[in-house]
């Protein structure tokens, strides 16, 4: 990942909660397989999706820690960027992290560029 200059040493990695659908609804906002909370500093991992180290949830982990790297770094919503580029970011970076392991999001997840653009579109009023 590019212009990243600050990695927050391990001491303030978020600690990692494995939960069942009514706290990821809850902490996640909705419809989500993980989220990062950015004021508890925690990372919520779907117990469907992190049961087992798989594939599948250390992918989901790339993709939270990216925005874990964006808010040491001063990026957030409350700096104001956009959550559609934040998300753009993560998608992208969970896909490259995919592909030097031999698969893809698309073929893990079956994400599309259509299915994720709700998620990695900045609307502006």
């Amino acid at each position: 990942m590019n212009g990243y200059d600050a990695i927050p040493p391990p001491s303030q990695y978020p600690p990692i909660v494995i939960a069942g659908e009514s706290t990821i609804v809850d902490k996640c906002l909705g419809d989500a397989l993980a989220c990062y909370d950015m004021e508890e500093n925690k990372l919520y991992l779907h117990k469907d999706i992190c049961s087992t180290l798989s594939l599948r949830c250390k992918a989901t982990i790339v993709h939270e820690a990216t925005h874990v790297l964006q808010r040491a770094n001063g990026r957030s919503t409350k700096t104001g960027y956009c959550v559609g580029d934040l998300e753009k970011q993560a998608y992208a970076t969970e896909d490259n992290w995919l592909r030097a392991k031999g698969t893809s999001s698309a073929n893990l997840f079956g994400y599309t560029e259509s299915a994720i653009a709700p998620y990695t579109t900045c609307t502006f009023f």
